[in-house]
């Protein structure tokens, strides 16, 4: 796996073991000697294009799940230590890109903010790759904004996760310890999600009539059925983690929903159906979708996951 560097000096000082002073893109030392100042090797994009291509050849070769969340993890890492300024052209956001949900997934695993929820990266990642039009159709670009933009609203779920996991052995009916920051921080990340998947994904989608009681959904492409599976996903899972801090272990209360029955049901079929139809487009896309559902299922509060079982 892709070590992490422990110093950020250049490689230049490294070598010459001299201070550096780290500034990017040339540190001071190399402009004072008058070198090509080259930053730190592990650093570079090609550093990180390797260590992407380890976890596509994991999931192509290997079924140990273990292995192939270790590379995730070490990938993650790796994208944080460059830092926020060497993402600048297409095809570092890209990897970048390619790696969000994963992100978001090994915080929640690992119980610790993800530092992609830190202002600097927001920003970057208001900024996406720029894809040729040769390679990609407009439908696909439009999946991929989608996947961006959901993502952009998971960065703060690993926190939110974290706080509520205080909640797991609150007696049932207890309000005396119900945290107003948290409710409300959560709320609006569930009020949030269930307005862009109704206005920006549902449009994207392809619905049919059928003779049952609900539309067919057709996914114009893999990535569109990625991106309903974990938005329908995440719904159900903010949405039993507010029962949970409304109404104290929803293991034990009879109120177990803050969303019709109905809408709940449909967010189980929705997810399970976009799910299915991953697992018949590509191998590459669901397996690391099931690990990451599994992993993010595993990091939730006790109640929430019996609930969400």
């Amino acid at each position: 796996m892709v070590g992490v560097a422990t110093s950020k000096r250049c490689d230049n000082c490294r070598k010459r073991k001299k201070k550096c002073g780290e500034q990017r893109p040339s540190c001071a030392e190399c402009i004072r000697s008058g070198w090509g100042c080259p930053g730190h090797l592990r650093f570079q994009s090609e550093t990180l294009c390797a260590s992407l291509l380890l976890q596509i050849c994991e999931l192509a070769v290997n079924v140990d799940k273990g292995k192939w969340s270790d590379l995730a993890r070490g990938t993650a890492q790796l994208i944080q230590a460059r830092g926020v300024h060497r993402y600048t052209d297409g095809f570092d956001l890209g990897m970048l890109e390619s790696q969000l949900s994963y992100i978001v997934v090994q915080s929640a695993k690992s119980r610790e903010d993800c530092f992609l929820h830190q202002p600097e990266w927001r920003v970057l990642l208001t900024t996406t790759s720029s894809w040729p039009s040769n390679a990609i159709t407009p439908t696909e670009l439009k999946s991929l904004k989608l996947r961006v933009e959901l993502c952009s609203q998971l960065f703060q779920l690993p926190s939110i996760l974290e706080e509520a996991s205080s909640y797991d052995n609150r007696p049932s009916g207890s309000t005396s310890a119900l945290d107003p920051i948290l409710t409300n921080k959560t709320h609006r990340m569930y009020s949030n999600m269930k307005i862009w998947l109704h206005h920006a994904v549902e449009p994207h989608l392809i619905s049919t009539p059928s003779n049952t009681t609900h539309d067919t959904i057709k996914y114009p492409d893999t990535i569109a059925g990625v991106v309903d599976c974990v938005a329908n996903t995440t719904l159900l899972t903010l949405d039993k983690l507010l029962c949970l801090l409304y109404h104290g272990n929803i293991s034990t209360h009879p109120i177990n929903t803050l969303a019709s029955p109905a809408t709940v049901e449909n967010w189980y079929r929705r997810a399970s159906t976009a799910f299915e139809f991953v697992q018949t487009e590509s191998t590459f896309a669901a397996k690391p979708l099931g690990i990451g559902i599994s992993q993010f299922q595993s990091s939730i509060p006790k109640p929430l996951a019996m609930m969400n079982a």
